[in-house]
C-alpha cells in the first residue's frame, strides 16, 4: 500500500507486529501508514495483510464516526479505471473503507502479511504497490 502519490517519500516495508498510525504525508497529503517514531517515512503494507485497527473509524453512511477496535484486511478495490487502497472486514460498516477516509492518528497493528510477500521482503525485494 505505497501508492504513486507517495513515490517520492522515504518508505520501508511493514513487518508483523508493527504499530502504525495514519498520517497525511507527501506532496498530495495522502493518508499513509507511518511509524510514529518516523512520521516522515511511509510504511508499505502489502495487500492481503491482516490488521487490527484502533481509533476513529470512518462511516460510509450519515452516521457519526465511532471510536472502536476492529480487524480487517488491506485490499485494493478497483472502481472504473481507478484503484483505491481499502480496509475490508465483516466488522466494518459497508464492508470496506477507503484508506484516505481515515482520520489521522488511527492505529493499525500488522497482524499478518501474506507468506509469499513476506518471503520477498526477507529476500530484499521491493515492496509491491
Amino acid at each position: 500500500m505505497c501508492e504513486y502519490s507517495l513515490e517520492d517519500v522515504p518508505n520501508r516495508p511493514a513487518v508483523v507486529g508493527d504499530q502504525l498510525v495514519t498520517q497525511q504525508i507527501g506532496e498530495f497529503n495522502s493518508i499513509a501508514l507511518v511509524d510514529p517514531a518516523k512520521p516522515d517515512c511511509a510504511v508499505c503494507v502489502p495487500h492481503g495483510s491482516k490488521v487490527i485497527i484502533s481509533g476513529m473509524l470512518p462511516s460510509p453512511s450519515d452516521q457519526p464516526t465511532v471510536s472502536t477496535v476492529v480487524t480487517g484486511t488491506l485490499e485494493r478495490k478497483v472502481i472504473g479505471d481507478r484503484a483505491y487502497d481499502t480496509v475490508v472486514g465483516p466488522e466494518i460498516e459497508g464492508q470496506y473503507v477507503f484508506l484516505n477516509d481515515f482520520e489521522t492518528d488511527v492505529v493499525f497493528t500488522i497482524e499478518s502479511i501474506p507468506a509469499a510477500v513476506a518471503a520477498d521482503i526477507g529476500a530484499g525485494e521491493l515492496m509491491p504497490a
